[in-house]
C-alpha cells in the first residue's frame, strides 16, 4: 500500500518529518495511520467539531494532562503556547528514536481566527 511506505520512509529519515493525510471523510484515514502505528502515540489528540477556539485549546489541555510528563495548570491562551508546552514535554523525555504526534481533524482545529499555524510552524 502507496501510505505504508510514505510512513516508512518517514520513519526511517534522519530528520524531522511532518506529514499531512488528507482526503474525502469517512474513507479511513484514521483508521489506517492509528492501525499502522498501533494506537501508539508519543501525543494523540482529535480536533472537536462546531468547538471554538477556546473549547479546542482546553481539549488540547485535558489531552496533554492526560497524555504527558507534566501537567498543565491552566488551558494555554493560543496555539503557540499550547505547542510550546508540548515542545517542552518532549525534551524532558529526550530519547534517541523519534516522536509520533498524531492531531486528527486539524481542519476542526485550524478555524478562521484561531491561529492554530503558528503553532506547527513554531515546532
Amino acid at each position: 500500500m502507496r501510505e505504508r511506505k510514505i510512513f516508512e520512509n518517514r520513519l526511517s529519515s534522519i530528520k524531522f518529518e511532518f506529514l499531512a493525510f488528507y482526503g474525502r471523510r469517512s474513507v479511513g484515514k484514521t483508521f489506517l495511520i492509528c492501525e499502522y502505528f498501533d494506537y501508539k502515540f508519543d501525543f494523540y489528540i482529535s480536533g472537536l467539531a462546531n468547538a471554538d477556539m477556546s473549547q479546542q485549546l482546553f481539549n488540547f489541555y485535558n489531552a496533554f494532562n492526560r497524555q504527558a510528563n507534566r501537567t498543565l495548570e491552566a488551558p494555554s491562551k493560543n496555539w503557540l503556547e499550547g505547542f510550546e508546552c508540548l515542545k517542552d514535554n518532549i525534551e524532558l523525555i529526550r530519547r534517541d528514536d523519534k516522536f509520533i504526534i498524531f492531531f486528527d481533524e486539524v481542519p476542526w482545529m485550524d478555524t478562521a481566527k484561531s491561529d492554530f499555524m503558528t503553532g506547527p510552524e513554531s515546532f
